[in-house]
């Protein structure tokens, strides 16, 4: 039969027992949520750069010599990934500047993303995305000279369209 203080013992080790238990599973949740959030972005695809961002000759008559993105080639119907999660804030026919089918997406951390000569939208304005979510497939629509993906990336400080290859490791 045990006595008084060795029921205590026990009860203070069981006690102890549980708040190390419960601290074990807190710290897992801990560290899965920070490899998620530092986890850098996903690229939307993976292909072939055809076209980098800045200055280029414009391959279809009419088009901007200033590239605002970067050119992937790729098969109609690809799937493209979010990057981040976020919202998509606009899906049209940009019929203005020649970018087809159009995806623009709105993502936690501030960055707009865009993406252009789709062939579906698989996300619809309004949807919340997870990262790596398709939410478009590729395709040749608008003012295009081939299948592809144009990818645009905004900065959340300045508003300006960026380099997404700086943001991005697009090695194949």
């Amino acid at each position: 039969m045990l006595t008084h203080h060795a029921k205590n013992i026990l009860n203070t080790l069981g006690s102890a027992a549980l708040t190390l238990a419960v601290l074990a599973v807190l710290l897992v949740l801990i560290i899965k949520t920070l490899r998620r959030i530092t986890r850098g972005p996903i690229a939307p695809i993976r292909g072939k750069v055809t076209s980098h961002f800045g200055k280029r000759n414009a391959p279809v008559a009419g088009a901007s010599t200033y590239h605002t993105g970067v050119d992937f080639a790729a098969e109609v119907g690809t799937p493209v990934k979010a990057p981040w999660p976020g919202k998509v804030t606009k899906a049209f026919n940009d019929k203005s500047y020649g970018g087809g089918y159009t995806m623009v997406m709105e993502h936690t951390n501030g960055y707009k993303t865009g993406y252009c000569h789709l062939s579906e939208f698989v996300a619809h304005e309004g949807d919340t995305v997870r990262a790596g979510k398709t939410i478009c497939r590729t395709g040749n629509s608008g003012r295009s000279s081939r299948p592809h993906l144009h990818f645009s990336v905004t900065d959340p400080t300045t508003g300006q369209k960026i380099n997404p290859e700086t943001i991005f490791n697009f090695t194949t």
